[in-house]
């Protein structure tokens, strides 16, 4: 990934609210992982 793929996805991520956060960084952690 892109290091502004990742900011794009941090900066809409904090849009989101708090329980949409935790979901987003779940997912996100995952990812990374699998990738």
């Amino acid at each position: 990934m892109k290091h502004v793929e990742i900011h794009k996805l941090i900066t809409r991520a904090r849009r989101l609210t708090y329980v949409g956060q935790k979901r987003f960084i779940s997912v996100l952690i995952a990812t990374l992982m699998v990738v």
